[in-house]
């Protein structure tokens, strides 16, 4: 009667360290999240919420957004690379995405714009920028951190192929910027110091590739000694670009009609922004009109002028300020009487900056 508690004791022992002997599996570099998400809040209360888009030939009535217990509801679809439009339907009634950007058309209908990558490449997704904690600080050096994430072909991080170039056009012939570079393949972190910045936002692109020369590449704005840390301790100064000043800087005189322009232009902006008036002032970040028609050119061709922009980018730059968002196609003011149809296929919807900075992202799924 005994023998048998003895042999299950030995083979509970066998079990135990054999389990005891076993290598945990080694971490490795994530997947690229390919499935776009969808995210939407009802109007009103128990209200059925779904979307509708081209990538099924708009068909009724739609893919269905599931509640979440704090009020939003989303939705995850999964599509080949390309471009989609769609809409949000809520009791039937369609509407455009609030919290995309991006616009197309389907006919004369405005629709949300969705642009899916392709996912055979790999990815950067980048978790923190700080300055970096050394002796390097006082010169202009800032960390990056970030994650290289495995294309569908799942080959992984190529350490040496890493670098870090100005963003500036033809990105392969910009020489590297001096960095230093802790690249693990197997997890795919990346922690990349790059010194030598001068004072004010320097865009950079991280360039990468995996062990099959797939390529992938992120730009990274690089803040040094900025004024204002944050949206939230900056002093924003806000102008409608055509009351405020003419190219000369001169100010300009009210015109014969609210709906007729004044004159002013980016120029205009950039005088007063080289004279100290801002930053007298103490404004750390300006907040531009977009580019618009007036209601009375509404139903006119629109041909809004940006000659100035590279001009005023570089006198923000020179100022270690943030320099303003580019803004997309000309928009009318009045929406009510501008033509229904856009003459460019896409476009941005404009953002302010404000917005940004107050609206929270949607949660994560």
């Amino acid at each position: 009667m005994t023998a048998l508690p003895r042999f299950l004791g030995c083979a509970l022992v066998v079990v135990m360290l054999g389990c005891g002997d076993a290598v945990p599996p080694a971490p490795m570099a994530p997947w690229r999240d390919c499935p776009r998400a969808i995210w939407a809040q009802p109007s009103q209360p128990d209200a059925e919420l779904r979307v509708v888009g081209s990538w099924d030939g708009w068909k009724e009535p739609g893919t269905a957004l599931p509640a979440r217990s704090d009020g939003w509801h989303t939705t995850r679809v999964q599509m080949p690379e390309g471009e989609y439009g769609y809409l949000i339907s809520e009791n039937g009634e369609k509407r455009i995405d609030v919290f995309n950007p991006l616009t197309t058309f389907r006919g004369d209908e405005e629709v949300s714009l969705m642009q899916v990558p392709a996912c055979d490449f790999p990815e950067i997704r980048v978790d923190e920028v700080r300055a970096a904690q050394s002796d390097e600080s006082a010169t202009g050096a800032m960390t990056i951190g970030a994650t290289f994430l495995r294309g569908q072909s799942g080959a992984l991080l190529a350490p040496s192929s890493v670098r870090v170039v100005p963003d500036a056009p033809g990105v392969a012939e910009a020489a590297p910027l001096s960095t230093t570079v802790q690249a693990d393949a197997a997890t795919g972190a990346l922690v990349i110091t790059v010194a030598g910045l001068p004072r004010g936002n320097n865009v950079v692109r991280v360039v990468v590739e995996d062990e099959r020369g797939h390529s992938a590449s992120q730009l990274v704005s690089l803040w040094v000694e900025p004024r204002a840390p944050s949206w939230g301790d900056a002093v924003l100064y806000e102008i409608f670009i055509d009351r405020f000043r003419a190219s000369d800087g001169r100010a300009l005189s009210p015109p014969s009609s609210p709906g007729l322009r004044a004159g002013g232009t980016l120029d205009g902006v950039r005088a007063e922004l080289e004279k100290g008036t801002f930053e007298a002032l103490g404004v750390t970040a300006l907040w531009l009109s977009p580019p618009a028609a007036t209601p009375e050119e509404a139903h006119r061709p629109q041909r809004t002028a940006r000659r100035g922009v590279p001009r005023l980018l570089a006198a923000r730059h020179a100022r270690g300020r943030p320099a303003p968002r580019r803004r997309g196609r000309p928009r009318p003011i009045d929406r009510s009487r501008a033509p229904t149809r856009h003459p460019h296929p896409h476009r941005h919807r404009p953002q302010s900056p404000l917005r940004k900075a107050s609206a929270l992202p949607p949660p994560s799924p």
